[in-house]
């Protein structure tokens, strides 16, 4: 970071090169729309660049990266009144390792969850998103979300029953059977 702050081309590329693909799943799971987390992910990148004195070694740098991510998410969901289009979303890539059929049960069981996943409150599909999928703390989870680890837990708690409520019913759908 110091190197970037300094002016280093060469230790932002490596940056970026390492956490553009994070950065921008993370948007495309709060947005549901390529182009949009496209765009929150060059811009995390261009505040990093802008920004980098501002980090704080205390902390981890993907955990400041995804805040900022998280931080342009919220503003562009605000923006367009907090509707996201699940027909938007686009397949998940299959793991091709799989046969057709295991990759199309895959498939199927990824497009439910991720329809599930879009009709949670933004907040609860963020906290969720934080900790299952980009595997961060709750610690930092609420750090990113500028909000307290108590709350954090909540909305994962309350995030995980509407979940449970919402595919109850498509156990076999999820399961492929």
């Amino acid at each position: 970071m110091a190197a970037i702050a300094a002016g280093s081309t060469r230790a932002f590329k490596a940056v970026m090169e390492t956490y553009m693909q994070d950065i921008f799943r993370f948007s495309y799971s709060l947005l549901g729309n390529q182009s949009k987390a496209e765009d929150i992910a060059q811009e995390t990148f261009l505040r990093l660049w802008s920004h980098g004195r501002t980090w704080s070694p205390k902390g981890r740098l993907k955990s400041w990266l995804l805040k900022i991510a998280h931080n342009l998410c919220i503003d562009e969901i605000r923006r367009i009144h907090g509707h996201v289009n699940v027909d938007d979303v686009a397949p998940m890539l299959a793991d091709t390792s799989a046969g057709p059929r295991e990759i199309l049960a895959d498939m199927q069981a990824a497009s439910i969850l991720r329809q599930a996943l879009f009709l949670l409150p933004e907040r609860q599909r963020a906290a969720l998103m934080l900790v299952h999928y980009n595997e961060r703390t709750n610690i930092e989870a609420a750090d990113i979300m500028d909000i307290s680890v108590d709350a954090l837990e909540s909305l994962l708690a309350r995030g995980r029953r509407a979940l449970r409520e919402k595919l109850d019913g498509q156990k076999k759908s999820l399961l492929g059977e």
